[in-house]
């Protein structure tokens, strides 16, 4: 098994010492090259959640590289806390214009549905880089 990215995540340890209100986070993503331009990568965890809304959240991704230009499809299941709600499936496209080594143009799309709310966002940015 060739795996090319081992990640772990966790919050801060200073804020549990401290005793601050944030409750403790982990999350371990693994990651690979299918081909020269293709890679992919799962995360399971509870880092991203700050409100502790999920017990437990994954993530499936593919980003798909052709420079200047990318584009990255992702979806995963969000499993809340409480057992009687069902799970939240999330989904997103991202597509990256690399005008040049400094300067970038982001836009993307994304999709989640909780329950009888059904949540479509788009958004749009730049990067700038010095």
């Amino acid at each position: 098994l060739n795996v090319d990215l081992f990640e772990i995540r966790t919050s801060s340890v200073s804020s549990l010492v401290a005793g601050d209100d944030d409750p403790f986070g982990v999350s371990v993503r693994l990651g690979t090259y299918i081909a020269d331009n293709l890679f992919a990568s799962f995360r399971v965890g509870s880092f991203d959640d700050p409100n502790q809304a999920f017990a437990l959240s994954n993530e499936f991704s593919l980003r798909y590289d052709f420079a200047p230009f990318f584009v990255e499809f992702s979806g995963g299941v969000n499993f809340p806390s409480d057992p009687t709600l069902s799970p939240v499936p999330v989904f997103d496209v991202a597509f990256n214009y690399a005008v040049n080594r400094s300067l970038s143009v982001q836009t993307g799309l994304g999709y989640t549905s909780e329950g009888a709310v059904t949540d479509v966002s788009l958004r749009f940015g730049v990067d700038y880089r010095f």
